[in-house]
Parts: structure tokens; sequence; C-alpha cells
């Protein structure tokens, strides 16, 4: 049997116990008995209270659900562990079952303490599989649930006294017997089939007791982990690794319809499942006055995680309402569906890459000169910090290369060495090249941060921090509000606005803030039904005058239908317009906070991650402001190896030609996640190449439906025309979304990456067996690399007449063919020899003479020769010039004796030049 570390296992008791006795001393819930298992308060984070303190609830709630008034209501608790449930509900029998080792260091408190009357109690100081501890309403064993043959063998052994013990304790007016089994985070550890077999095995050795005279039901009620529908980020994996690392791994992690079919099969005909998001949202925080008192007790602001806790675990309640024992899978089935939300989102996957730096709960800004994001403040994993996770006291500075590479990333350190950057949820806006505005944030919920002024020297490294009161203070002299997880962005080209977010002044409803850039003061403006009391909104500046805003908390931490609308600020007039999606209920749309909003063109922005009111998914929807509709819902999918959650994170656009978005950071505390680029252009591919393969999929099965008809009935001609009917309306719709995208598709290429010659399974499995190999006789035809569809059209013309020709008749085509081409060879040869020959004999005696050029050159250029006494020629050289002269007039003499005999005599120049018609030659004068 796979299981985790007995040890570690066991030990999750003692790290459950503290944080249960953490809520006690915090004043979440009452326990008068905690305190007698713990010797040492440990304070514990808000988060962990908070969550703890939604889970104390509703195990209250399941109990108040699960005990019968009018039965002797009795609980076997398995994995107890330190719970103080028996102590608190003294109107139940409680049997509780865990290792010996616990259960003797429990009934050791027990005693020490006095919690039961020592003259009814019986300590039993053996490790075996027996009774550890007894009292006149309360039974304690000790055994390994793993294994339910000692877990039978338990009851066996105690049946006479469990039977004496509950007859005792049952009332005259309550002869029925009402069994609740009890698990709180326990049978999680155990795989799902070995945890049956325990629940069956109770169920069969209560039977056995209480089978002749008693009428009995069985109820379960259960808080643990859950793969929840609701929930489609990688949250579950975070907790996953954490319970793998403490060696207590989590076995059974199932999601709504494995928890209905296991406890079908378990023969129980009834089951609610609460959610536990759904159950501390929609129960818990609908009481004000219990809420206000919760919000006191300390303070709190990670919405983000508990929302995401919540949704991983979930109470389950489920009965037998008969009074008869159980009998398997005879029953039917319910979800509680008030509490349990089940809208769930059919998304195009789209997939993203990760690079460095982990953070979430900071702000940055895209440089888009100079290619660099700045990311300022937040919590995580510092680059070459030896600290694992904490609040980035550095501008981490991230330069981007090619194709979104990541090419270098470097700290820019304080001047000063001050921590005044070292703050969550704060807001930043560019003002200049080298200087940022930064906007509150806080260091702990209740420390709220200044704004400032931040310079970065890039030659240096560094950044200086400016402080002065003209930031944080109105023109008025009043204080300025200061808040994190507000709206802070630029208004047109001079102004920055500022409006809700968390904050320590009440500030009326419709107030927002404007500093002024060239006066560097702060004033008030009143914009007439805006709702400002929120925080966690997305927003954005839209079309440089205006502000589009969506979604948020309210100031008591809730969701509301009031937040769902886009509303759009306009600075010239301060106005508010309200926008509401006309497609709501179509696409799902729910409220979102932490989310963000970015513009992709002029009428369309994008809106990413967040947190829902109905579902926690890393998505992304595309809302036309035009129409007012969701166009496009898509999902962002990491590798497999890595985690994303689509919260707590900054986007930046860097490339609005292509869409190109880069997510930075996200998650919680639990785990923050790394960089991730987002690119459109590649979503709208895969979402056009799904659409596509689901409408052949569509005409495929359609097709093959008919073929079966026209196998198995009698078909008519109105069904054959009805089926072909059928068979157009789809390639139609093919068709059309091919249309549609057309320019998308015709940018693609597609090309085999590797030709084999051997079967490909996969491959055959893909294309039902059409395709079982792409070599290279079948690419060619499937990714048509031989020509064009046209070109392919007229060479079927030509192939299909040439095959309507006889044998002899393409012999004797062939034949003349062959003489046509020989007679054609013998002319070209012929014709090139006769050239050749022609050549050979035509031998021309040279016209000119090269060195009478010279000469004739040097005379008009430099005068040479032409002067009285300047005739410096050598002997040799003049005799030359009369040989060359000489041999010259013979060759002309010979060449043209037969036309001297018909003309006469002509007498030649006395200089021959090879100097050609004047225009030819250029002279630069």
């Amino acid at each position: 049997m796979k299981s985790g570390s007995k040890i570690q296992v066991a030990g999750t008791n003692d790290c459950s116990i503290h944080s249960k006795y953490s809520i006690v001393t915090k004043g979440y819930v009452e326990d008068e008995y905690l305190c007698k298992f713990v010797a040492k308060c440990a304070s514990r984070s808000p988060i962990i209270n908070r969550g703890y303190y939604v889970r104390h609830r509703a195990i209250e709630f399941a109990f108040e659900r699960a005990f019968n008034l009018k039965q002797t209501n009795v609980v076997i608790s398995l994995g107890a562990g330190f719970d103080t449930s028996a102590l608190r509900y003294k109107n139940a029998f409680f049997i509780e079952l865990d290792y010996p080792s616990v259960c003797q260091r429990k009934a050791s408190l027990l005693l020490e303490n006095d919690l039961f009357d020592k003259h009814e109690t019986l300590l039993n100081q053996s490790t075996d599989i027996q009774l550890i501890f007894q009292a006149p309403r309360y039974l304690l064993g000790g055994i390994d649930m793993r294994n339910s043959t000692q877990l039978a063998k338990f009851f066996n052994s105690n049946s006479k006294l469990i039977y004496k013990l509950i007859n005792a304790f049952r009332m005259v007016d309550k002869p029925d017997i009402n069994f609740i089994l009890f698990n709180e985070c326990s049978l999680c550890y155990i795989e799902q089939k070995y945890a049956d077999q325990l629940i069956r095995c109770v169920i069969d050795s209560m039977n056995n007791i209480f089978d002749k005279d008693h009428c009995v039901t069985y109820k379960y009620v259960g808080y643990e982990m859950l793969n929840s529908k609701t929930i489609s980020n990688d949250f579950g994996d975070f907790l996953l690794e954490h319970f793998d690392t403490l060696s207590a791994p989590i076995l059974t992690f199932i999601n709504e319809d494995d928890i209905n079919s296991r406890f079908r099969n378990l023969g129980f005909n009834q089951v609610e499942i609460f959610n536990m998001k759904s159950f501390w949202r929609d129960v818990l925080n609908v009481d004000s006055n219990e809420r206000e008192r919760v919000n006191n007790l300390e303070p709190f602001d990670e919405f983000e995680e508990l929302d995401n806790v919540c949704a991983s675990y979930c109470l389950t309640i489920a009965e037998n309402v008969s009074c008869t024992k159980i009998e398997r899978n005879s029953a039917k089935y319910l979800f509680n569906q008030n509490l349990t939300n089940n809208h769930y989102f059919n998304l195009n996957p789209f997939h993203i890459h990760s690079k460095v730096v982990s953070v979430f709960g900071h702000c940055s800004h895209y440089d888009f000169a100079q290619k660099k994001i700045n990311i300022f403040g937040g919590f995580g994993i510092e680059p070459d910090s030896p600290i694992c996770h904490r609040r980035y006291s550095s501008i981490v500075q991230i330069e981007l290369g090619q194709l979104c590479s990541i090419e270098t990333v470097k700290l820019i350190k304080s001047k000063e060495n001050k921590l005044s950057i070292n703050r969550m949820h704060s807001r930043v806006i560019s003002i200049d090249e080298s200087k940022y505005f930064l906007s509150g944030g806080r260091t702990s919920p209740s420390k709220i941060q200044s704004n400032c002024i931040i310079e970065i020297d890039q030659n240096s490294d560094i950044f200086q921090i400016e402080n002065s009161s003209q930031f944080n203070s109105m023109i008025d002299g009043e204080p300025f509000p200061n808040a994190y997880r507000h709206l802070f962005a630029k208004f047109g080209q001079t102004e920055l606005i500022q409006l809700g977010g968390i904050m320590k002044y009440d500030i009326p409803n419709g107030t927002i803030f404007v500093f002024d850039l060239t006066s560097s003061s702060w004033r008030r403006k009143q914009v007439l039904n805006l709702n400002t009391n929120r925080h966690s909104m997305g927003y954005t500046c839209f079309q440089n005058n205006c502000i589009l805003m969506n979604g948020g908390l309210d100031l008591n931490g809730n969701f509301s239908s009031e937040l769902d609308s886009f509303d759009l600020i306009d600075k010239r007039e301060y106005k508010l317009n309200r926008l509401s999606l006309k497609n709501q209920d179509e696409q799902y749309w729910q409220s979102f906070y932490s989310h963000h909003l970015i513009p992709i063109s002029d009428y369309e922005v994008i809106s990413i991650g967040g947190v829902g009111s109905n579902t926690i998914d890393n998505m992304a929807q595309i809302i036309d402001l035009r129409s007012l509709n969701i166009t496009k819902t898509f999902r962002l999918v990491s590798p497999e190896s890595e985690r994303f959650l689509a919260h707590n994170l900054s986007c930046e656009m860097i490339d609005p030609q292509t869409n190109r978005i880069c997510l930075i950071g996200g998650g919680a505390i639990f785990g923050c996640v790394q960089i991730k680029f987002i690119k459109m252009e590649d979503k709208q591919m895969e979402i056009t190449l799904d659409s596509m393969l689901q409408r052949c999929q569509d005409l495929m099965k359609s097709m093959n439906n008919f073929l079966y008809r026209m196998d198995t009935e009698k078909l008519d001609y109105k069904d054959y025309v009805d089926a072909c009917a059928s068979f157009q309306g789809y390639v139609h719709q093919l068709m059309k979304v091919i249309k549609n995208n057309n320019q998308l598709l015709a940018n693609r290429s597609v090309f085999p990456i590797k030709l084999v010659q051997m079967d490909d399974e996969g491959l055959a499995n893909a294309t039902d067996g059409r395709l079982k190999t792409l070599n290279h006789d079948s690419c060619p035809v499937y990714l048509r690399t031989k020509f064009d569809p046209e070109i392919e059209a007229r060479f079927n013309q030509f192939s299909t007449r040439g095959n309507m020709i006889s044998n002899d008749q393409a012999a004797k085509q062939i034949t003349s063919a062959n003489k046509i081409v020989q007679n054609m060879t013998e002319m070209i040869r012929n014709s090139r020899e006769e050239s050749e020959n022609d050549l050979n004999r035509n031998t021309f005696p040279p016209t000119s003479s090269n060195v009478d050029t010279y000469t004739l050159v040097a005379a008009l250029f430099n005068g040479k020769g032409l002067r009285p006494g300047s005739d410096n020629l050598s002997q040799m050289k003049l005799a030359a010039n009369q040989a060359a002269a000489a041999a010259a007039a013979a060759a002309a003499a010979a060449a043209s004796s037969q036309a001297s005999s018909r003309t006469g005599p002509k007498s030649g120049p006395s200089i021959k030049t090879n100097i050609k018609a004047a225009p030819s030659i250029h002279y630069n004068r």
C-alpha cells in the first residue's frame, strides 16, 4: 500500500492543533479545552488563522446538520488526533481512532488535566490494537487506519463494551442510533480504495453490533482537500508539493463527481458538497456582525490566497435517510446547488513559457525606447539574494532582446540603502525618462506607505528617492489618503488620478484625487454614480483621455454585482459612462478582482487573470466595447513542469503590433511564479485550428452515422437528400471559418518535420486509419507540395487526354516525335559545323597598328613630335615603325589584290590607327 511516513502523517496533528489554538488565542472561536493539549502557544499568520476559522465553522455547520435530536448520536472519528469535539459536544457518544502513539499522548493529557471524571476512566497502556482510553460516553482506540483488518479486529474485540456503553448513554425516548462517521483531513493521506474499505468496515462492524433490535442510520461528515472544478489554476499542485516535502503526501485528491461516485458505491443515498470558497463567502461573510467582528481581530488583506485555499477544500455531508442497514448502489445523489458553483469554462488552451524572476504583489513599468522592464516592490525570490522569500528592496531591471528573450537581469539599489520601495500592492507611473511616481503600497496591512518620486541612474545602477510633503498632502493642507490595492493611472499628459483602494481614512463614495504634474499638487474631484468604495479592481488607460475600470471587492472583502460593469471615466468632463456586457449569461461573465485590463485595439480590451466569484482560473477574455460582448475566452496553460497563478501579477504590453504581452510574476505566499509571455496572434491561430478541427470531426461523425444507416436501414430518396444537405451545412461552416481567418491562415506554411517509411501508430490513430505513414509519396499529396490546385487541374486534363489514346496511336506519335527530334538535332549539328568552318577561312589581315595609335595619341594630348627639333626618336624606334608599317602595307596589298585589279591602285595613309568612330570615344575636356 502506498502511503506517507507514519511519523510524519501523525505529526500533521501537532501542526494542526497549534493552528487551531492560534485562532482561539486570537479570538476567532472559543474552545476552552485546546489549551490542555498545547504546551506552547504558536501564533500563526493571518491567512492561516482565517483558513482554520473557516474550517472550524464548517465543521460546526456540519455537526448541526448531522446531529438528530430524536436519535442517539454516535460520532466515530477517523484520525481524531487531538480534536476536542468529544469534550465540546456533550450530547453525543464519541469513538475516536488514530495511531496508537497519538492516542497514548492524548490519553495521558486527558488524565493529567482531569478532562473526564477519573473514577469513570480507564487507561490501557498497551500499544496493541486495543482500547487505550474509555469513559461513559467516550472511547479512544489506537490502530493503524491504513489497515482495515486491524479496525475490524478492534471492533470485534470491543463489541460488547461498545454495545453496553452506547445503550447506557442512550435515552429512553431515543431508541434509534444515528452513527456519524467523521473525517477531518485524515483519510486524504490514505489511498481512496483503502479509505473506502475503512468506511465499509466501520459500517459493517456497527451493523453486526446493533443488528437485532436497533434502528440505525449512517451519516458521513468529511472535511478534506478537493480537486475542485471551480479552480483551474496550479494552486492545487502547490499544495500537493507542500505535503510531499513534509513526507506526508496527499493520496486521495478527487473532484466533485468522484466524491459522488465514491459515496454512491458506499451506499449513501444523499450527498451534499460545500466548496469552502462558497461557504465562507455565501454563508459566513453574509452575517455583517460576525464579519465585522472577525475583520477587527487582526489586519488581513490576503484575499487571493484565502480564496485559493478555500476553493481547494470541501465539506461533504452524506447520509442514508432510511432507518435500516445501508445497502450499496441503491440511492439517489444530490448536490447542494446553492453553495456549489457549477459554472465551468470550456476554454481554448494557449501555452505560455516562463523566464526568470519570481514575485507577486508588485508593480512594473515597461520602457518602450530602451526595452526594459522595471519591477518595483513585491514579495518573492529576489535575484542574487541569500534570503529565499522577502519583500523586494531593490528595483529589478530586465532588458529584453529579440523574440522576448531576456538579455540581462540586474538589481538597481538605493543610494541611501533605504527600504522605501520595500512594499506591496503599490502602483507606479513614469513621469519622464528616468523618474517614476511610486504611489502607496503597504509593508503590512496596517502600515500604508507614502508617495515618493524615484529617479534611476542608469550609469551607476542606483536609484534615489525624493520624499516631499507635496506628494502626500492636499492643496488645502489636509493629509493625503495614501492607499494600497488602489487605482493609479495617468490621466492625459499632465495629470495622475487615484481612486479606491484600502486606506486609513473614510472617503465619500465617488471621490477621486487628481495630481497636477505642472503644479505638483493634489485636488479632489467628485464623479457622480462612481463607486470608489472598492479595491483590487482591474483598470487601464483608454484612448488617452479615459480610464476603464472593472470589478474588485467592496471594502468588506465581498463580491458585488454593482462592480460587474465596465466604468469609463472621461477626463474632459469627469463624467462616468457605465458599460454592461450584453452576453454575461452566455459567457458566464462573473465578478473578478486582482485582474488586469490591457487595450489591444481602439475598441477592444483583454482581461487577464484574477479571482472570479464563481471560478478561479488562469483565463483571459477579450471584450469588444463597441458591441459590449465577450468575443473570445481562453485559458493560459503553463508547461507541465511549471506553475502559474494569474493573480497578484503585473502585465505589460511590449509589442502593440503583434499584441505580445508580458505577464510578470503572480501567485501568493504559497508559491510565486515567473515571467511569462503571451502573443495574441498565436492564441488566435490555436483557436482557429481548434474550430476547424471541431467542424471536420462533426462532418466525419455525420458521414459515419449515415453510412451506418445505409448498412442497417432501408433508406429512400428523401433520406439521401437530407444527408447531403447536412454534409453541405458542415462543409459550409468549415469554409466560413477558413474565410473569416483567411489572412491568418495565408501567412502560415505547413511542412513535414520528419518523413519515415515505417507505419506511425500515432498518426494512424489521429487520422482514424486513413493515413498510416507520412513518407515521400504521401507527403506531397497531403501537404500539396507538387502543384497549385489550378496547375494540377490542367495537368489532370492532359493526363486524361493522354489516357484516351490507344497503344497503336501512341506508338505512331512517339515514332513521329522521335523523327522530328532527330531531324532537328541533325540540322543544329550541321549549322554548328558550317559556322566553325567559316570562322577558320575568313582570316582578314590587320588594318591597324598599335604603335601608330600610341604615336597619334601622344601627339594630340602632349604635342609630342610636332615642334621642330623635337624629333628625338631613336633610330631603333624609327626602324621598328618603318618595319611595322611596311609589313602592314604588304598585308593590305596581298589581301586586296583582287579588288585592286578592278578598282585601280589607291594610296593609303602613312599612319595606321585603331581609333573608332567619334561617338564611341569620350574625352574629358
